[in-house]
């Protein structure tokens, strides 16, 4: 079982270097080490969202979502879903601050 068969869990205090942890275990299943790096932009309601895009993954900030985060995080997953119908067999979703998921979005996020 490779590592995007599997779903990985890495938690801990802000100081426990979680994101540098995350990057590395991704940098180990892309072909380019990361060197490949766009952002996926998302404008929802006039206002553009950004989403960091590698060859092996894409980050998505909870945090930085605000209100409309079901309407973003839609049109994020319909980005993301072709990007790896067309490019990727397979692509690691990064989720950063996901304590700041509000309750709606976290009930549709265990459908997606």
């Amino acid at each position: 079982m490779t590592l995007l068969e599997k779903s990985i869990l890495l938690y801990g205090p802000e100081t426990s270097d979680k994101y540098e942890h995350a990057l590395e275990l991704c940098k180990s299943c892309s072909p380019s080490q990361l060197k490949f790096k766009r952002k996926i932009e998302i404008n929802i309601n006039d206002l553009k969202h950004y989403f960091i895009l590698s060859d092996v993954h894409v980050e998505i900030d909870f945090e930085l979502l605000g209100n409309n985060e079901q309407a973003i995080f839609y049109a994020l997953y319909q980005q993301i879903d072709i990007i790896c119908k067309e490019r990727l067999n397979q692509c690691i979703i990064l989720c950063l601050n996901i304590h700041c998921m509000k309750d709606e979005l976290l009930e549709l996020f265990y459908v997606y």
